[in-house]
Formats: structure tokens, C-alpha cells, sequence
């Protein structure tokens, strides 16, 4: 079966099994985990959901929702003393994430609030564990590492007649005023919303109180249908919404004794699947957390966020209580920090999105701050990040766990690696520093050679395995497709000219057949987005007589690689169209200097395109798109003259 995480960044497909094969499975409450933490090659899905409450001891199956434990207590005047920012959560996803909300300066974490559970372990046997047994801590904030939480016992607030909350709503004109308010704040609950497209942040601190007004809630939800990427993943929408919100919340009414429970703490919840807004590239958040009351900390964040052209829309920051507030600090693997502050911030998923997120997190980690992995799509500082010790008391291999879950290791297939623009990008352009950073890379050639230079980038931290593939021989490309197996880009620099193959349907098979398979292969291996940079140089739109083959093959594959894009928004297609270069393959021709490049150029120009996100098919000079204009229009008896002498790449 197919699984996607919540904000659809993750997909992958996984075999559900039950819970008496648990040893290498992991487990799936309501599909709300921020990215593939839940995700491993086997799945159990947790859907028990039974609950009794005996006086302010709440005893409830990890597989119920938040939303159906609030329900039932409410009918006994109790509430759960914590609660994330939705309540469409499991309650197992509770406590393996230790999940945090607007209370936590006063309350702690949800785990703070458990005084038993029920454990199915990773050897199928179970346990009762209480707060005086040391597992215990493990398995709150453990991600379902130790094993299974099958049932929990914990205490509920009795909050007698009070159905609603009183809320006020404090202005703020920058981010540090924001921490401030946070920190002298009395109220049981508070939070602050920041408007990102502002100078400062500005924004609202909102603090609220038990109240014992009626407040009822929307029964309607809104549904929101999975919208085209482009929509919010942009520079401008944000920007807009971001100024709407704050002059709405501006306009209200700042102080109000009647907010109801869903309006006030689980605002989103009435949109249902309000992710598919960022249509299916995906949404993600970044979620840090500072060591104290770092101030300076969240302020530079900030100017990152702020300078990023993505504006966030959901961007919020809470503040962590002391240590009397929380049994967590420090053990397992909680993000939770004694008086911290944390920000969360929503994003749409692209290149510069991603580097944001990385660039926070590396900042966070060299402020000794901490990194939310239950949301956070990667992590670049993963072995630094999170406690081994904790792993290898679990035999579990760390970096396996959360392979893909952090930064995992960028995959770069090249197929045709002796390709001289190809070694001209990788040695020569800051494609390896600005693209390709710690990349894995397989190299893929006739003879399988790798040139020194080239080899030699290990030594700079990157992998690089060279392999045999013939384009011409199908067994031989079929032997390569596994190496496609999770790679995120794939460069395809091959060619082939009629006069050099030596059978007649060889230039076809490696100019089109092969390339087809290979490239059909690579984006069904679930990648989350992917790249596929197609090197051509066919030099008119026109037919060719003289290389027939060779020109039609090219130009199918730069109009099918097109269409792909277009029809897969997780996709992102380039196709530099230099016209002649001078490579190891046109060394021998005789080909015109004016209208002729140097590979290093057509790799600067090729290095630009990934790295600026210019996607489709771009020429690389005016003058070619001046002569190809010319050739189109040109009729065809003069067409037919010019084409007279062979050209190729």
C-alpha cells in the first residue's frame, strides 16, 4: 500500500502488517506525522481507540484521536492538561513525539501527565510501565523505537463548568517584544503569531484562561481540494496573506470572554486536509527550539526567514517552562529545553525552502539549541543531533532510523560520466559546492572508467562508485536500473552520432530506448522531488538529413522530458541546448567558431540552470535562438541545400 505523510512531502509504498510482526515495523496512527518519522519498509496501522475515566485518571488505547478524548471528557468536565495544535492526532503519536502545546510553560509536556502504560516490546512480549521504572522515559518521546505503546493511564485537568476560554489578543511590534509578553505572561495558555512579511515581526501574542461562557463550535469543515504548487509556492502569496491576517486580527475585537475550545486551540482543524493547499510538491515545517531564553537566537532566525523570498504563513513561537515544569528535559529523544523559546514555521517545498530550513538548523545546533525531528524534514547535523547511546541500547542503527527522515545523503546518477561538460560541471562550477553537497554518485559508462580528477573528489567528503552500462546492450541497462534506487538526480549526458554507430538502430537505443527506461525507472522510485538534467545539442528544430536519427531521437526526448514535467509537479526537468561545443566527440569537426562554446561554458550555463531552478528547455546563446528561428521559417528546398554537411554534438 501507498503512505503519505501529512503536508504529502513524504510517499512511499510500505507492507502492512499486524501487530504480531512488529520487530522491524512501525506504526501509523492517523497519517499526521510531519514527515516519514512513522516510516519504515513495514507498517502497523493502530486503530483501537477504547477509553474509561475513573475520577481525574483518564485510561485510554494509544490508537483513539485526541478529538475523541476530548469528546469523552468533556462529558465528565475533565480535559487533557496538554494538547498539540490539532486534535486529529493518535494518542501513541502523543507520546512517542511527547507532543507540546500552548500550555507548556505551566503544564509541561503531554508525557508529563502519564502515570502508566502498556508496552508491546520490539521481541513481542509486553509491559506495564510506571514513572519508577527508567523505560518508561524511553518510550515517551522515543518515536516507537523501544516498542509500541499500546495503552496509557493519564491524569486529566477537572475544569468543573468551563467550556470555553477568555482570550486577549496583545499587539506586538517586533519578535523580541513577542519573547517579552511571552515570558512575564500569568495566563495558563499563550502563544505568539508573527506576520514574517513584516520588518520586525509584528504580529500578536494571544493568551487565554478557562471561561465558563458558552462558546459553541462550527460543526462545517472546509475541504480543500489538492491545489496546483504553484499557487502558494511562490514568492507573493505568503507576502499577501501574511498582511490580511495581521489587519483582520487587527480589527478584532482584542479581548473576548467567550472563545471556543476548537477556535482557540486547534484553529485548523476546521479546514480538513488544509495541507493540499500546498498542492502536491508539499508543505513541510521547521520546528527549533533555543537553550533558554536565547533571545538573540530567535532574532537571527528571523532575519533568515525574513530575507528567505517564501514568506512562512504559519509562523508561530511558544515558551518552554522551567524545571520544575517538566520530567523531559534532556532524556530520550525530546525537544523540549528548560525556558526555551520555540518557533515553527510552515513552508512550501522547494531548492530554497530546503536550504532555509538547513541554514536554521545548523544555526540552532551551533547555538546548542535543539531540532524538532518529529517535523523536521532532514536535519544536517543528524549524528550531533540526537542521542546514540539511546539507539544502541535498542540496537538500532541510528542513521538507518532516520534515513530520509533528515538530510539524507544526495544520490546523483550520471549516466554518460565521461562526458567532458559533464567533468566541466563537476570540476570546474560550483555545482559540487552549491548543488551537490556530500552527493553519492554513480557513475555510469561504457567502459566503466572514472577519470583521477574526478575520483579524487572523495577526498572532499563526497562517495563515488563508477559501473559498467552499455546503452546499446538492453540486458545491460536492465542490470543497471537498481541503481536508481532512491537517487534524487539524475544527469544524462549520452550521446551517440549516426556516423559513429555500427549497427543501424544503435544511435536509437542510445539516444532514446535507453535513456526512456532508465528515466521511466527513475521517477517511479518514490522520491519525494527529483531532477533530471538532459544534456542536448541539437542544433535546429528542423529535420535533418544528414543525422536523421540522431536529431529526431534528441528532440523526442527533450519534447517527452517536457510533458513529464508537466504532468509530475514532484519533477523538475533541465535541458540545456548549448548548439556546438567543443568535447572529446567533436574534436575531429570542423565546426564554426562563432556559433561554438567551450564545455566549461555549457557547464557554467548547465550548473546556472539547476542552480537557479530554470527548468524546461533553455539555448544557451541568443545567436542559436536567432538561428533556429531563421532554419524554422526557411523553405524547404534552402533547407534542404544547407543541410549538406554532418553536424553533431
Amino acid at each position: 500500500m501507498k503512505i503519505t505523510s501529512w503536508g504529502n512531502l513524504f510517499k512511499k509504498n510500505i507492507e502492512e502488517v499486524s501487530l504480531d510482526n512488529i520487530s522491524d515495523a512501525s506504526v501509523v496512527g492517523n497519517q499526521r506525522s510531519y514527515n516519514n518519522i512513522a516510516f519504515g519498509n513495514k507498517i502497523v496501522f493502530n486503530r483501537k481507540n477504547g477509553m474509561k475515566i475513573d475520577d481525574d485518571i483518564l485510561t485510554v488505547d494509544s490508537g483513539a484521536l485526541m478529538e475523541d478524548v476530548i469528546e469523552y471528557c468533556l462529558k465528565y468536565n475533565y480535559f487533557p492538561y496538554v494538547t498539540p495544535g490539532t486534535k486529529k492526532v493518535s494518542i501513541g503519536g502523543c507520546v512517542a513525539a511527547n507532543v507540546h502545546g500552548k500550555s507548556h510553560h505551566v503544564y509541561g509536556s503531554f508525557c508529563d501527565h502519564i502515570v502508566e502504560m502498556l508496552v508491546l516490546k520490539r521481541d513481542g512480549s509486553k509491559q506495564t510501565l510506571t514513572r519508577d521504572n527508567e523505560e518508561f522515559f524511553d518510550h515517551c518521546g522515543g518515536f516507537g523505537i523501544p516498542g509500541i505503546v499500546l495503552k496509557i493511564k493519564m491524569k486529566v485537568m477537572d475544569i468543573g463548568n468551563n467550556k470555553s476560554f477568555k482570550t486577549r489578543h496583545l499587539s506586538i511590534d517586533s519578535i523580541r517584544e513577542a519573547m517579552y509578553l511571552l515570558e512575564v505572561s500569568d495566563k495558563e495558555y499563550t502563544v505568539a503569531w508573527i506576520n514574517t512579511s513584516s520588518k520586525n515581526g509584528a504580529g500578536f501574542v494571544i493568551e487565554g484562561d478557562w471561561g465558563d461562557q458558552e462558546a459553541l463550535s462550527s460543526k462545517k469543515k472546509i475541504n480543500i481540494p489538492v491545489l496546483p504548487s504553484f499557487i502558494l509556492n511562490n514568492k507573493y502569496v505568503f507576502s499577501i496573506l501574511n498582511h490580511l491576517q495581521y489587519f483582520k486580527m487587527k480589527m478584532e475585537n482584542m479581548h473576548k470572554d467567550a472563545v471556543s475550545i476548537d477556535e482557540f486551540l486547534f484553529p485548523l482543524d476546521k479546514f480538513n486536509n488544509w495541507d493540499n493547499a500546498y498542492g502536491e510538491k508539499g508543505m513541510m515545517q521547521c520546528q527549533i527550539v533555543t537553550d533558554g531564553a536565547h533571545y538573540a537566537l530567535i532574532e537571527d532566525i528571523y532575519s533568515m526567514i525574513k530575507d528567505c523570498p517564501y514568506k512562512p504563513f504559519i509562523t508561530v513561537l511558544k515558551k518552554f517552562g522551567g524545571y520544575k515544569v517538566s520530567d523531559f528535559y534532556g532524556k530520550s529523544l525530546n525537544f523540549q529545553k528548560e525556558d526555551g523559546f520555540t518557533l515553527a514555521i510552515d513552508l512550501p517545498v522547494n531548492k530554497t525552502t530546503l536550504k532555509l530550513v538547513s541554514d536554521i538548523e545548523n544555526l540552532t545546533k551551533n547555538n546548542n539549541g535543539g531540532i524538532y525531528l518529529a517535523k523536521n524534514p532532514h536535519s544536517s547535523k543528524t549524528k550531533e543531533l540526537i542521542n546514540k547511546d539511546f539507539f544502541e541500547k535498542y540496537s538500532i542503527d541510528h542513521m538507518d532510523y532516520f534515513k530520509s527522515k533528515t538530510e539524507a545523503r544526495t544520490k546523483i546518477v550520471v549516466v554518460g560520466s565521461n562526458s567532458t561538460i559533464f567533468k566541466d560541471m563537476l570540476l570546474k562550477t560550483d555545482f559540487l559546492k552549491n548543488i551537490a553537497k556530500g552527493a553519492e554518485f554513480i557513475l555510469a559508462s561504457k567502459d566503466k572508467t572514472v577519470d583521477d580528477d574526478v575520483k579524487n573528489i572523495e577526498s572532499l567528503g563526497f562517495l563515488v562508485k563508477s559501473v559498467k552500462m552499455d546503452l546499446t546492450n538492453g540486458n545491460s541497462v536492465n542490470n543497471f536500473l537498481k541503481y536508481l534506487e532512491d537517487a534524487n538526480m539524475l544527469i544524462i549526458a549520452a550521446g551517440l552520432l549516426d556516423q559513429d554507430a555500427k549497427e543501424e538502430d544503435d544511435v536509437i537505443k542510445v539516444n532514446q530506448t535507453s535513456p526512456l527506461k532508465i528515466i521511466n525507472k527513475f521517477i517511479k522510485n518514490n522520491q519525494t522531488h527529483q531532477e533530471i538534467v538532459y544534456m542536448s545539442s541539437v542544433t535546429s528544430m528542423r529535420g535533418k538529413a544528414s543525422t536523421i536519427n540522431y536529431s529526431a531521437s534528441k528532440r523526442f526526448m527533450e519534447m517527452y522530458l517536457e510533458g513529464l514535467m508537466m504532468s509530475n509537479v514532484n519533477l523538475s526537468v533541465y535541458i540545456p541546448r548549448f548548439g556546438f561545443v567543443n568535447t572529446n566527440m567533436t574534436k575531429n569537426m570542423d565546426l564554426p567558431k562563432s556559433l561554438t562554446i567551450s564545455s566549461v561554458k555549457a557547464a557554467e550555463f548547465t550548473s546556472s540552470m539547476i542552480k537557479n531552478e530554470k527548468t524546461g528547455l533553455r539555448t544557451q546563446s541568443v545567436k542559436w535562438i536567432v538561428l533556429e528561428a531563421t532554419f524554422k521559417l526557411l523553405p524547404y528546398s534552402l533547407w534542404k541545400k544547407i543541410d549538406k554537411v554532418r553536424v553533431g554534438e
